[in-house]
């Protein structure tokens, strides 16, 4: 079935204890309805917290859940620029990841995971307006293997 984007629903959020999770963040800290989930693989993305604007514009905070774990996620705008009539490209990095496996074929795995996922929150299943080209780059020292 692969990711879908839809509503979080109650039942949801408590059988993932999301509210536990969100008390973590801090600053910037957001009330999430929406998230991508893949109900057969047991995973999801949601964001949890955005920059402010004065501080730490274009960083976001994000859980992925994967393999019975949450990953935490900071991902961060590089730049962005309008490529025709609502088409926009996107150059992101992930500037933060983990906990993660140290085996590299686990890496492997969550990385194809999470881009997928990435790309079905960012263009909200389809139902976006814009036409979304988003080119990802991994801080050094995150991964033990090439995304």
């Amino acid at each position: 079935m692969g990711y879908v984007y839809e509503k979080i629903s109650s039942a949801d959020a408590e059988e993932y204890g999301l509210e536990a999770i969100s008390q973590e963040v801090i600053v910037g800290r957001l009330m999430i309805e929406n998230w991508v989930i893949d109900r057969e693989r047991d995973s999801y993305l949601r964001k949890v917290s955005e920059g402010r604007p004065d501080v730490d514009e274009g960083i976001t905070r994000w859980t992925f859940y994967w393999n019975r774990k949450v990953i935490w996620i900071r991902r961060d705008v590089l730049g962005s620029s309008w490529e025709g009539e609502n088409a926009i490209h996107a150059k992101l990095r992930i500037a933060e990841m983990g906990p993660l496996d140290p085996d590299p074929h686990q890496q492997r795995s969550i990385i194809e995971a999470l881009l997928n996922a990435l790309d079905v929150h960012t263009t909200r299943g389809g139902a976006s307006q814009y036409k979304w080209r988003c080119d990802y780059e991994f801080a050094p020292g995150i991964l033990n293997v090439e995304p």
